[in-house]
């Protein structure tokens, strides 16, 4: 492995900087307080009642440094906590309690970070196994550079924890799968029980497992591989692989036990699984391409996936596919497949469309593929330089593209969307705004010495920790904006006002902002 090291390190400095950078400029987004405070609240006490929804791996994580840092619970009666939701104790631990909100927000972040860094280092290990050194140098600017991992990769939320550690899981699996020993399957299994504990969707490691034993000997007999003890086409070496599998389901299921403070309280987990929906508003209305519907779209993660990465990343998969596929190596590209087709199918049949975030877990998997452009290109004898140029040239024009919105990659669209401002027509909620851009609108408003401002907020922080002093904007004023006051409006609030009072309130198509916030809040003032 030692000529990844370069690449390697070249990813994990971008991915650590950027992350970092973002941490500190973006403000809490929406359900990064609810899921710190219940966790720190689930390592702390035991009690897991609250926000039981999600499992326990993201307050395992951040609660070690918080509790050195000083970070202590609100002081709340038992009785007490059982009458608050998740998001009115989330507020009281950041905002109503001793405890410093942008510090224990930029620990915490900073623990996610780190699993996201393993996440792209077993990325970037992957693709020089399957394509050498090329192939890792392409994965290495693949993963600095791609907006939406990089966006969820450092928020204390489930998301991008979950799509680090699926990531270690199915690497680790295909580490085993070539090398087949009860160590490696005992690392499969530790990273398989951590991503079940990170969020549900990682439950898709279930069929995952089953798929890659079942069809990896089926497919690799088919494609003419030999029988060497080691192939992964060998039908004895499939089923001496049966009980190593059978270690790493079990040893997923220790640490999941593990995980509710050694209580192997498996029934906490099976009822987290049955909240898995309830945070979702029955009568929310999903919203694509300027249509609303209570209905989910079946294409939504698709689409969003196509206007929300840089359109110069996105001819690469396909490409790198084919070298995949030429290569032989069925035991280290078919698991990548199986689990990106996995992650696209359960997302596809998800009854809320919510972003790109929920799909998110596929596209360390399509870097993995990426990966081998280069590789693919070069099969066709010496006379390859243009196509090697034009790979490079596509993975420039991707990169030039996410560098120019950093740090503001939670709101990224490509031009093909033309940029956030062009995207809102097409998607809503955290594909553009989660809450994140309150640092910038307090910046905008002592900048420009704003005194009467009113906002219109969509999320879950409180605008006066952040230094912004603002009061309510009204029903009234919606309809008839006063010249003495400026106006602030989250994004999301600002494509459902017509839904919900009517077209005369349509202030993105019929007035023009005075200043943006990042890319989410948008400011107007009227003469």
């Amino acid at each position: 492995m030692r000529p990844a090291l370069a690449p390697l390190v070249l990813a994990l400095a971008a991915v650590a900087f950027q992350g970092g950078w973002a941490s500190l400029r973006e403000s809490q987004t929406w359900d990064e307080a609810l899921a710190v405070a219940a966790g720190f609240l689930h390592v702390e006490t035991g009690d897991f009642e609250l926000y039981y929804e999600n499992p326990p791996l993201l307050g395992l994580l951040v609660y070690p440094p918080l509790k050195l840092a000083g970070t202590e619970t609100p002081a709340v009666s038992p009785e007490e906590l059982r009458r608050v939701t998740p998001a009115q104790y989330g507020d009281l631990f950041f905002y109503q309690s001793q405890n410093d909100h942008r510090r224990l927000l930029v620990i915490a972040r900073s623990m996610v970070l780190m699993v996201t860094l393993c996440g792209v280092g077993a990325v970037v290990l992957w693709s020089y196994q399957l394509f050498g050194k090329r192939g890792a140098w392409l994965a290495a600017v693949l993963c600095a550079f791609e907006p939406n991992w990089l966006a969820h990769g450092h928020l204390t939320a489930v998301d991008g924890l979950a799509t680090s550690t699926i990531a270690l899981a199915a690497f680790a699996t295909v580490r085993m799968l070539e090398r087949p020993t009860l160590g490696r399957a005992l690392a499969a299994g530790a990273f398989t029980g951590l991503a079940w504990s990170a969020k549900h969707t990682a439950l898709l490691l279930w069929p995952f497992l089953g798929l890659v034993l079942l069809m990896g000997p089926l497919l690799a007999r088919r494609m003419g591989q030999g029988t060497r003890e080691n192939d992964f086409g060998s039908p004895r070496h499939a089923v001496r692989l049966l009980p190593l599998f059978g270690v790493i389901v079990a040893t997923g299921l220790l640490v999941v036990g593990a995980s509710y403070n050694l209580s192997f309280r498996y029934d906490l987990y099976a009822k987290s699984l049955s909240g898995i929906y309830n945070l979702g508003s029955a009568d929310y209305e999903n919203y694509l391409c300027g249509t609303f519907r209570t209905a989910s779209f079946p294409q939504y993660y698709l689409v969003a996936l196509f206007l929300k990465t840089p359109l110069g990343f996105l001819p690469l998969a396909p490409i790198g596919l084919v070298a995949a596929v030429r290569s032989g190596r069925i035991a280290a590209w078919l698991p990548a497949a199986v689990m990106a087709a996995l992650v696209l199918a359960a997302t596809a049949a998800n009854p809320h469309n919510l972003g790109i975030r929920h799909v998110v877990p596929a596209i360390p998997f399509f870097i993995v593929f990426a990966s081998g452009a280069l590789s693919a290109v070069s099969l066709r004898g010496r006379r390859n330089g243009w196509r090697s140029a034009v790979v490079v040239g596509l993975v420039a024009l991707g990169a030039a593209e996410s560098i120019r919105q950093t740090p503001d990659h939670i709101s990224f669209f490509n031009v093909a969307a033309g940029g956030p401002q062009g995207g809102i027509a097409c998607l809503d909620d955290s594909n553009i705004d989660w809450g994140q851009d309150l640092v910038r609108l307090a910046e905008l408003q002592r900048e420009e010495q704003i005194d009467n401002l009113a906002f219109m907020y969509f999320g879950s922080a409180n605008p006066s920790a952040y230094g912004v002093t603002a009061g309510p904007l009204t029903q009234q004023e919606l309809v008839a904006p006063r010249p003495d006051r400026v106006y602030a409006v989250s994004v999301q609030a600002l494509i459902r006002l017509p839904r919900l009072y009517g077209p005369e309130v349509d202030w993105l198509r019929l007035h023009r902002p005075w200043r943006v916030a990042g890319n989410s809040i948008y400011l107007y003032r009227f003469p």
